[in-house]
């Protein structure tokens, strides 16, 4: 990890905390960067929710939620990212996530596959976008300064938005929505609820 900012506060010392007690390694960290300009966050983030949902009915059965035990431990950063040339936001996914050795292609590349149905020109530079971590002395604290970069700026900068941070169970959360018209409403408040 290049460029890692020593920052600390009492909200990130608890999850890391956390993220320990729950027996969380990661092993391998994922960027998935649709690499346009000012798209949505909250569809972003649920367009990933959604992969996992297929994804997991494909390896776990049509009934993965009923086992939250055997689905990969993961925090997800949803950063906002900045062109360098213009104004614009480019949101952007860092996952670290604890993967068996032996699905990590298969989880890559099922998650790339569903997330260019919906952004085209997604990157897949594999050598930059899907790095294993394993065997190398990461200490979580700079994982979580890498991965949170963004809320120094934010601290910074009042302009800037902080990165958005999820972890498995967020994603585990269900998003009840019964019709079209009010889809993209409980989308967001799946977004904005507390982890």
């Amino acid at each position: 990890m290049r460029n890692i900012v020593e920052i600390s506060s009492p909200e990130q010392e608890k999850i890391i905390k956390r993220l320990y007690e729950n027996g969380f390694i990661p092993n391998t960290f994922i960027i998935f960067n649709p690499g346009q300009t000012n798209i949505s966050e909250q569809n972003l983030a649920y367009r990933f929710k959604e992969g996992l949902g297929k994804y997991y009915s494909k390896t776990l059965g049509k009934r993965y939620n009923k086992h939250p035990e055997k689905q990969y431990k993961m925090i997800v950063f949803l950063e906002h990212g900045k062109n360098r040339d213009i104004d614009e936001s480019t949101p952007h996914l860092h996952i670290l996530i604890d993967l068996p050795k032996d699905k990590v292609q298969d989880f890559y590349e099922f998650m790339l596959n569903h997330l260019t149905l919906y952004y085209y020109y997604i990157s897949d530079v594999r050598d930059k976008t899907l790095i294993d971590i394993t065997g190398q002395p990461l200490d979580m604290k700079q994982i979580w300064c890498y991965g949170d970069k963004e809320f120094v700026k934010s601290e910074k900068d009042r302009r800037f938005r902080p990165s958005r941070i999820f972890t498995t169970k967020d994603f585990q959360k269900p998003i009840r929505h019964f019709n079209q018209y009010n889809k993209h409403e409980c989308i967001r408040e799946w977004f904005l609820s507390a982890p």
